[in-house]
């Protein structure tokens, strides 16, 4: 028997098995396959932003979540790659592509039921700044990122029906898979989040994941006359669908676990911050026991409160704090209050001291000023202006020359937002204060020694590189060591 007579029958058993191979698993349907790869791409990066908002309010919002999150969603597709490709080798099934991405559906509409619980638990069991973000993100995002991992290589096979236009197919399925991502993280850093709350935007997410494969397959069933989608495949994505819209209207797992003394009033997730009010019943004031209190929330952080009886003074002893700044001048025409919170600052000078013309107060988080209206009586009355915008550009855009400018601005925490913290930003003011009598007072959250006090060094070593004279102030408390966080005013 010759070479060519050996190979005729390997040959024709090849393409018998290709045929079998074929017709065992249908050419997929380029409209179906490009939904699940676009929908797959921009929810990955949606699940991300959304997932730094899950983190915040246990870990805060530094450099480590954020690393955290990046190198654990980066580890999830390169695993979901190479999973996806062996998978999709042995497998290449359509319907297999879509019980991976409903399973990652269920994992996602999970998330609002098991994230705080597991962050407050490692937070609990000692995990710091660093290692806490890190576990967390391997626990809540490394399944359902890695599933999603899989879709694209997983999608790459069934389009390919060629070798000659594999590289065409990768590119155009990765490149639309790459503009779904652009889209999932403009889409809800813009849009979603300012407008939704992070539960919900986690339950859209899982929701569009079950629904998509269902619609594809469908369209995959409806372009191919001699293979319509089976109906045990149908079936198993109905009853997906139906354990996630039973998962999608529990409630999330609180973040903040109220005290029994404790109401809440208002639950609101902004574009900086997941904000909570609480009120907390007490006695009438002057009966020597603790009056009724509204407290403003950052995330895990109180932020600042409120007496509930006029004149609704501050519940926060580090507001009285700003009135050293007449140490220094008796005379304070006009001043400029850098981060809202609940809008005491101005609101407790203008009560104080009427003969300041001037009170402007410049927020970022338009839902900050917002809620302080609401239930903190901020009004902007008299001398009280307040501005939506960033502290720095509000300073660079002014014309105003101002007597006195108060830096209370916390981001998650009692971290100051470092661009309010550097030379450049501490020269832009000084170029906006009086010649005479003009002053800068810095309210920091940080200790006088010690690891806790490395903010305090550093903010006085960058004040005393701009102004001649730097005075500081720690808040008296007893109680507390000089390696203890305390409020801290910088004059």
């Amino acid at each position: 028997m010759t070479t060519r007579q050996q190979n005729e029958p390997q040959a024709a058993r090849e393409e018998t098995s290709g045929q079998a191979a074929s017709e065992a698993t249908p050419p997929t349907a380029p409209l179906a396959l490009k939904l699940v790869v676009f929908t797959c791409g921009a929810i990955i990066m949606a699940l991300e932003i959304t997932g730094s908002r899950l983190l915040a309010p246990h870990f805060g919002n530094s450099i480590y979540v954020w690393s955290s999150l990046i190198g654990l969603f980066m580890a999830a597709l390169a695993t979901g790659y190479w999973a996806g490709g062996s998978i999709a080798d042995r497998w290449p099934s359509f319907p297999l592509l879509a019980a991976i991405v409903v399973i990652s559906g269920i994992f996602i509409l999970l998330l609002p039921l098991l994230a705080s619980p597991i962050c407050r638990a490692l937070a609990k069991g000692g995990a710091d700044e660093r290692s806490g973000p890190l576990l967390a993100s391997l626990l809540l995002f490394f399944a359902p990122s890695a599933l999603l991992g899989t879709v694209s290589p997983f999608s790459v096979r069934l389009a390919t029906h060629d070798l000659a236009g594999v590289g065409r197919v990768a590119g155009r399925l990765y490149a639309l898979s790459t503009m779904g991502s652009i889209l999932g993280t403009l889409f809800t850093a813009f849009v979603l989040i300012p407008e939704l709350g992070v539960s919900t935007i986690l339950k859209i997410l899982g929701l569009t994941l079950l629904i998509t494969p269902l619609l594809a397959l469908l369209m995959v069933g409806m372009s191919q006359r001699k293979n319509q989608a089976s109906t045990s495949t149908l079936a198993g994505l109905i009853m997906a669908l139906l354990v996630g819209l039973t998962l999608a209207p529990l409630p999330p797992s609180p973040v903040k676990v109220l005290g029994a003394d404790q109401e809440l009033l208002i639950e609101r997730d902004s574009a900086y911050h997941h904000i909570l009010v609480l009120r907390e019943p007490g006695a009438p004031v002057g009966t020597g026991n603790a009056p009724s209190r509204t407290f403003l929330h950052f995330d895990n952080y109180r932020e600042s409160g409120i007496h509930l009886e006029p004149p609704y003074e501050s519940a926060c002893e580090y507001t009285e704090l700003f009135d050293l700044a007449w140490l220094f001048s008796n005379r304070i025409d006009s001043a400029l209050f850098i981060g809202g919170g609940a809008g005491l600052g101005p609101r407790t000078f203008s009560r104080r001291y009427p003969a300041v013309s001037q009170l402007d107060l410049v927020e970022i988080d338009p839902d900050v000023l917002d809620i302080a209206k609401r239930y903190f009586h901020f009004e902007e009355t008299g001398p009280i202006r307040a501005f939506v915008a960033d502290g720095r550009m509000f300073v660079r855009r002014s014309e105003t020359i101002y007597d006195l400018v108060v830096l209370d601005a916390f981001t998650i925490g009692g971290r100051i937002p470092p661009h309010l913290v550097t030379k450049e930003f501490f020269e832009e003011v000084a170029a906006h204060l009086d010649p005479d009598r003009g002053m800068i007072l810095c309210n920091l959250n940080a200790a006088l020694e010690g690891k806790r006090s490395r903010l305090y060094r550093a903010v006085v070593k960058t004040l005393e590189e701009v102004f001649d004279r730097v005075h500081i102030f720690p808040k008296p408390d007893w109680w507390r060591g000089p390696e203890d966080t305390r409020n801290i005013i910088v004059i």
